[in-house]
């Protein structure tokens, strides 16, 4: 059995690499779920996903630098990328991610209330139009006098 230095240091940065790809899948998995809504299965096959994806890409990067052997460290590296990626750049995005969704919902809010006045004030129209109407009829027969 051999061991390939370069092919080592290749996988260490191709797991460092692969983390931070999946830190920003994960920011990406939720800013979808936050315009959504909530529920558990929404999240579980979110997660579900984002395991899957994870685990089928260190398969890959596994068979390509090391034959198909595990490297514990590729995995920590991978698991340490994503995770320092989530306390600083994930953060940022965590906070916009809020932001964006309250500001999503004042704009949806606002644009509900612009339909309802609206609504209302082409309703009060028709009815005005209408009584008008009925009004002038009645004045025609006088009044019933």
């Amino acid at each position: 059995m051999e061991f390939n230095v370069q092919l080592s240091r290749q996988l260490l940065t191709a797991s460092l690499i692969c983390g931070a790809a999946f830190g920003v899948l994960y920011d990406i998995l939720r800013l979808f779920r936050a315009f959504t809504k909530n529920g558990r299965v929404l999240l579980f096959v979110h997660d579900m996903l984002f395991c899957l994806l994870l685990s089928a890409a260190m398969c890959v990067l596994y068979y390509n630098y090391t034959g198909g052997r595990i490297r514990v460290y590729a995995l920590l590296t991978a698991c340490g990328a994503l995770a320092v990626y989530r306390l600083t750049l994930g953060a940022f995005t965590a906070r916009f991610a809020v932001r964006l969704h309250a500001w999503v919902a004042r704009l949806r809010s606002a644009a509900a209330r612009r339909a309802v006045t609206t609504a209302s004030a082409l309703k009060r129209k028709a009815f005005s139009k209408s009584e008008r109407s009925r009004q002038l009829r009645g004045a025609k027969r006088g009044f019933g006098l």
